[in-house]
């Protein structure tokens, strides 16, 4: 006899759940989906922000180690020396190339417009 009443009073339960006019449920799902939506957009944001900023610190790089490339591109801050192709130089600039694109290849491009995927795939 308790049984049945437990179980009828859990089917009563549920039942005035399923049915409540004020029932929450929808609007939780729609909020959890509303605020992860929102998340992606921020995370990818936030992904694109750091590509960029990477890609301006490759570019200045660019610049400052080859000077002559600078000033034909109108950029004179470096017109005060010439690219070093010492051994010691060209060393230290393939380890920076590599971390370059170590941290190019980290930057996780899902999600990424069409122009930001392209610069991302030119760098590796």
């Amino acid at each position: 006899m308790k049984n049945r009443t437990l179980h009828f009073a859990c089917i009563s339960v549920l039942f005035w759940m399923s049915h409540s006019s004020n029932a929450a449920t929808p609007e939780i799902n729609t909020n959890t989906i509303e605020k992860s939506q929102s998340k992606q957009k921020s995370d990818i944001s936030v992904r694109v922000k750091a590509l960029n900023q990477l890609l301006q610190e490759q570019w200045e790089y660019t610049l400052k180690n080859s000077p002559e490339t600078a000033t034909v591109l109108g950029d004179l801050r470096y017109n005060d020396r010439w690219t070093e192709f010492s051994k010691t130089q060209i060393e230290k600039d393939k380890k920076s190339t590599q971390n370059f694109l170590k941290r190019f290849e980290a930057i996780d491009s899902t999600g990424f417009s069409a122009t930001d995927q392209l610069n991302k795939d030119l760098m590796i």
